[in-house]
């Protein structure tokens, strides 16, 4: 799931199509509301492909907006209880932040919305979800690249190394969406030191899939002074 979404967005390339905002009575706003009505914890995969379907309709920003700030006065008939579930929240603050990306909002206000800020919000509410005990929760925050630093890297090769290999697979896969071909080097040290045959098996794979891949997210990738790049 979490790589078909990635591939999807890089398939939409990061593309600003430069929709006019939609009024709370077009069609596709009441497709969207009538989608996050039916959602719950079980199904919030499904709302979220939607919307990846629908990653041109940059009208749909306010909406998704009102959704991570959990702005129950904006619409209140959408079932927020089920929103402010974490592991629904955590899909949506994802999918925000890459929708942020994808329609060329980052870097200068859109409306109200200062599409640097949230997606700051989102990163610093998301990566704290990396040391849960939920296993699932982990999951989630370990696939968002959409900001990151060397220290988020850092955090990722411990988490690359450890024995679970679904989270280690997501920790490397997100390793080379930070640094695209710059993962080359912290691969190979991690292919050294993993445990895993699988991880390992990955890793063989992305190191050639890297010089011909497209990683958007890469370039939003920082030196952090705190954890130093060697």
């Amino acid at each position: 799931m979490i790589r078909m979404l990635f591939l999807l967005l890089v398939l939409f390339g990061y593309a600003n199509h430069g929709k006019a905002y939609a009024e709370t009575n077009s069609d596709i706003y009441k497709e969207a509301i009538a989608q996050l009505n039916q959602t719950t914890k079980d199904n919030a995969a499904n709302t979220i492909v939607w919307f990846v379907r629908r990653v041109d309709q940059k009208s749909l920003t306010p909406l998704l907006d009102a959704i991570w700030r959990l702005d129950k006065k904006k619409i209140p008939e959408l079932p927020w209880e089920e929103f402010k579930e974490a592991e629904v929240r955590l899909r949506f603050a994802n999918l925000y932040a890459i929708w942020l990306r994808v329609n060329g909002m980052a870097g200068r206000g859109v409306q109200e919305i200062n599409g640097d800020q949230r997606i700051e919000e989102i990163r610093d509410f998301v990566t704290k979800y990396r040391s849960s005990s939920d296993r699932n929760l982990r999951a989630h925050a370990i696939t968002f690249t959409a900001s990151s630093d060397s220290c988020d890297l850092k955090e990722l090769v411990s988490i690359a190394l450890e024995d679970d290999s679904i989270l280690s697979t997501l920790a490397v896969d997100s390793i080379v969406k930070m640094r695209g071909r710059n993962a080359r080097t912290i691969l190979l040290n991690v292919q050294k030191k993993v445990k895993n045959e699988d991880v390992r098996g990955l890793i063989r794979r992305l190191l050639i899939e890297i010089e011909n891949m497209q990683y958007p997210d890469a370039k939003y990738f920082k030196n952090n002074p705190k954890c130093p790049l060697r």
